[in-house]
């Protein structure tokens, strides 16, 4: 009897909670094509993701992933925050891993082990590490071996856990272990079937006890002593499917529950209750998972073999499009009741509950292949006959799949809007006006293309746009009427508008305006041209009582006062260029501007509340339902979020600098000796390539996030434009301290703090002063030399040059060291430069002669007697004068001419 209780009471319980997490769509998943097979996942001090995979250490910041290169294929890793490392075990080593300068992960080996570590486990300063012989006991601060513990003979280690600061590790056949010092001793009484399998998983549940896992994939309950069996609707699925790994969540509240070829499930602790399942039917790349982990912004990572995916379990976006059924391209929704309707261009689905016997699944599973991952594409599976595997497949769609889209019979057309008129659902298709009732499509309008239509209740009128004309139907005790039609129109409709008693219709490059009677019947109309080149079509939209319209180019006023003339929008067309779309009634419009959705209805222009909606910037359609909540189609995917979040998504504080890059390949410390970022860093002078690689490890949007930078101090600038590139360059940054301030913004228009960074500069040598120094006392040696030489009358060519030379020196001396500041002022010109080198040139030799004039040493001055003296005579030798009464005079002596004859 109790048995009996007992399944009921599971089957009740696994019944609401497929009800449960249906009725609220499936958690979102976003894919990615790295980390495929990852033994382990751990993240880093700033949030960078760690996976440890058999090609290396892959990291993912939210922007970009990379493979680091290991020398040892690591098995499991543990944070360690107090010293901003990851432990590692893997092949025969332990080890830590930490970020190098140029932003690689690298691993430092601590300790050699005997056979390779599958379990590493950190308790304080104890760092535990487990093959399958030896269990090891490592002082981190020591940095030595405490103990090891060797298998029973005839055995080995399968598991190893810590429950209330005691260790225990597991051997099968024999029993469980706990390690007390340097004694191994069984502890527990786990009974013959748990001391013959062992224990493989453990997790925290309570304060008291803790949930095991056994290889046969069963649950326990362990106190410290007992071993009791853990009963819920989850066991079913776990047995069934191999379980993998258990992860406890942040919340406290929850557990999930990885398997080899179900995917994941997430469980509630207190009642048990499955309250999501994340397989391939939900989303998943693939069933069979190798590692989940928890970040610290609620996103479950998990590994398997087509890459990892992050399941984002805080975010209250859901997914209703993972559900099977639609088919074609999604075109219009509407939720009108407790019931969603969705259009298509191949018809309309309704999201209904699976009944009966029923197996419905996006793909068929081919039994002859024995596995759940050979798939033919289909979109409904009828089980017919019975066998094991069939069952298990059976358990596997029906928690998965409790709901799914059924098609709405007699609507196989394009669905291009979905009304609720008075409660009723009506359809404008591409082939008719359609009433549905039931799940059953009933004509209104047969074989003819509907374009829109337009619902006015208080007339009890409802206007029909087609190929042949608008037409006004009206009901009549279950029977609609054709009361008023218009005649053909020449073009396309977009939408249609009620204003005051005039009912507009949006064409391509104008606008029909028709003038109704009291009774909603149509008086007259006449068309309204758009005098441009080119052929857009016009959106019309109404503001209060202003009726505008809308194009790719800019927004209309229509003013009637006026004559009816088209006026610039200058309220709407300064968020220009902007997207837009309009909900199903077509009086809300929603505008798109710089990532931020603005919600246009009534009299106001505002920001939507809801800021997930910015995650999305292209829609195929966007809807509030009756309470409020939106419904978005985007990349033919359906997402649903309620009207009121209770909490801001949680997004890091700042960005992150990775590693700065400068030239000739060298790399700056970001990071200090103990792991923390610095705050400061020295540039070597005339650095022409400088790189900041920065990140944002925000990861329910990081391929959309954008970053924005400016400098402060020498150089200062504003806040530059967004961009989604991780990285900043320089090409060139004067000499002196700089500031550098980075922050980011994510898709939901959230702005980070700010990160800064001080960049100091260094200048070159020649601009140093001892450099100086050593130029002044160069240039005052050149002037002694030179002056000392032209006093002296040495070589007056020698002479010459060093004055010139010192000239050149002193003048460019001066140059450069004024070049920089008129520079400056002129814009960059170099026009100082060389008027002064022309100027030199022009007047190097007339300076050259006046300085050695000045530097030369005077001759002797001579007396005015001493002028006076007699004048010189001719010494006897003719070589010479000689002072005398007078002055002889020196006749040329002819030449001979005695020899020419």
């Amino acid at each position: 009897m109790k048995k009996v209780v007992f399944f009921a009471a599971s089957f009740l319980l696994c019944c609401i909670s497929s009800l449960i997490y249906a009725q609220r769509g499936n958690l979102f998943i976003q894919n990615y094509d790295f980390g495929a097979h990852a033994y382990d996942i751990e993240s880093f001090d700033n949030d960078i993701l760690c996976f440890s995979t058999p090609e290396g250490i892959v990291t993912y910041d939210g922007q970009q992933q990379h493979v680091h290169k290991i020398p040892v294929t690591l098995y499991s890793l543990s944070y360690d925050s107090q010293r901003r490392c990851i432990w590692a075990g893997g092949k025969g080593q332990v080890g830590y891993l930490q970020f190098d300068s140029k932003g690689k992960v690298v691993f430092s080996s601590v300790f050699t082990t005997e056979g390779n570590v599958r379990k590493i486990m950190l308790q304080g300063d104890t760092l535990w590490a487990q093959t399958p012989n030896i269990t090891y006991a490592y002082s981190i601060t020591r940095c030595r071996l405490l103990y090891r513990y060797h298998a029973p003979r005839n055995s080995s280690f399968n598991g190893f856990f810590l429950h209330r600061g005691e260790a225990y590790a597991s051997a099968p056949g024999k029993g469980i272990y706990h390690l007390d010092g340097k004694q191994m001793h069984l502890s527990g009484r786990p009974g013959n079937n748990l001391k013959t399998t062992g224990i493989t998983q453990y997790i925290p549940f309570d304060k008291q006890r803790g949930l095991c896992s056994s290889p046969d994939n069963r649950l326990w309950l362990f106190d410290g002593l007992h071993f009791m069996p853990y009963r819920s609707p989850a066991t079913r699925y776990v047995e069934t499917f191999l379980l993998n790994e258990m992860l406890p969540l942040n919340d406290g509240q929850r557990f999930v529950f990885s398997t080899l070829s179900g995917g994941c499930i997430v469980v509630d602790k207190s009642s048990g209750i499955v309250t999501d399942i994340i397989n391939y039917e939900t989303g998943l790349k693939d069933d069979e998972t190798t590692a989940i982990y928890e970040d610290k912004q609620g996103g479950l990572w998990i590994s398997h073999a087509q890459g990892c995916s992050r399941v984002a379990l805080q975010s209250p976006l859901r997914v209703f499009s993972t559900y099977p059924g639609l088919e074609g391209s999604i075109s219009s929704l509407i939720r009108l009741g407790p019931e969603l309707y969705v259009g298509t261009t191949a018809g309309l689905f309704v999201l209904d509950k699976i009944r009966g016997e029923q197996v419905v699944s996006r793909k068929v599973y081919a039994n002859e292949r024995k596995r759940l991952f050979a798939r033919q594409q289909q979109t409904v599976v009828v089980e017919k006959e019975r066998n094991p595997y069939e069952d298990a497949l059976k358990a596997y769609i029906m928690q998965s799949v409790p709901y799914y889209f059924k098609k709405i019979k007699n609507i196989d057309a394009k669905c291009k809007q979905l009304l609720n008129y008075k409660g009723k659902l009506l359809v404008a298709s591409s082939t008719g006006l359609y009433e549905v009732t039931r799940h059953t499509g009933y004509p209104i309008m047969r074989n003819l293309h509907v374009y829109a239509i337009y619902g006015a209740p208080k007339r009890n009128m409802l206007y029909v746009a087609t190929e042949k004309g608008l037409i006004a139907i009206r009901e009549y005790r279950g029977y609609w009427k054709v009361v008023d039609r218009i005649a053909a129109i020449p073009d396309d409709v977009t939408n249609l508008m009620l204003a005051g008693n005039k009912l507009y219709l949006g064409l391509f490059n104008g606008c029909l305006i028709v003038h109704l009677r009291t009774d909603g019947t149509f008086a007259r109309h006449y068309r309204m041209e758009l005098h441009t080149q080119a052929i857009q079509p016009l959106w019309v939209g109404k503001q209060g009582e202003n009726v505008f319209f809308l194009s790719k180019e800019g927004a209309l006023l229509h003013k009637e006062i006026l004559g009816g003339m088209l006026l610039p929008y200058q309220a709407l067309n300064r968020y220009y260029p902007l997207s837009f779309l309009y909900d199903s009634q077509q009086e809300a419009f929603f505008l798109l501007k710089n990532r931020q959705w603005l919600l246009l209805q009534n009299k106001s222009l505002k920001p939507l509340t809801n800021r997930l909606v910015n995650y999305f910037d292209e829609l195929q359609v966007l809807a509030v339902d009756y309470e409020g909540n939106y419904w978005i189609v985007a990349s033919n995917n359906i997402f649903f979020i309620p009207k009121e979040t209770t909490s801001s998504p949680a997004i890091p504080s700042h960005p992150i600098i990775r590693f700065i890059e400068t030239d000739e390949d060298t790399y700056l410390p970001f990071l200090s000796e103990d792991g923390r970022e610095i705050k400061g860093v020295e540039v070597p002078p005339q650095s022409s390539h400088l790189v900041f690689h920065i990140a944002y490890p925000y990861y329910l949007a990081g391929e959309d996030t954008q970053f924005q930078y400016k400098i402060e101090g020498e150089g200062e600038s504003e806040w530059s434009a967004w961009r989604s590139t991780p990285y900043i360059e320089f090409a060139y940054l004067p000499t002196g301290m700089h500031r550098l301030l980075v922050r980011a913004r994510t898709p939901e228009g959230l702005i980070s703090q700010t990160q800064s960074i001080k960049l100091y500069v260094r200048s070159p040598f020649y601009e140093t002063w001892w450099f100086y120094i050593l130029e002044i006392l160069f240039l005052l040696s050149l002037l002694l030399l030179s002056i000392y030489l032209n006093r002296r009358k040495k070589d007056a060519r020698a002479t010459s040059i060093l004055t010139i030379v010192s000239i050149i020196t002193t003048v460019e001396f001066i140059i450069i060291m004024v070049e920089p500041y008129v520079d400056n002022f002129s814009g960059g010109v170099p026009v100082f430069k060389l008027v002064m080198n022309v100027i030199l040139a022009y007047y190097l030799l007339p300076l050259e002669r006046r300085v050695r004039k000045i530097i030369e040493k005077p001759e002797g001055v001579i007396s005015v007697e001493l002028r006076r003296t007699e004048p010189m005579e001719v010494t006897s030798d003719g070589t010479g004068f000689q002072a005398g009464d007078k002055k002889r005079e020196i006749k040329e002596t002819p030449p001979n001419n005695d020899n020419k004859h």
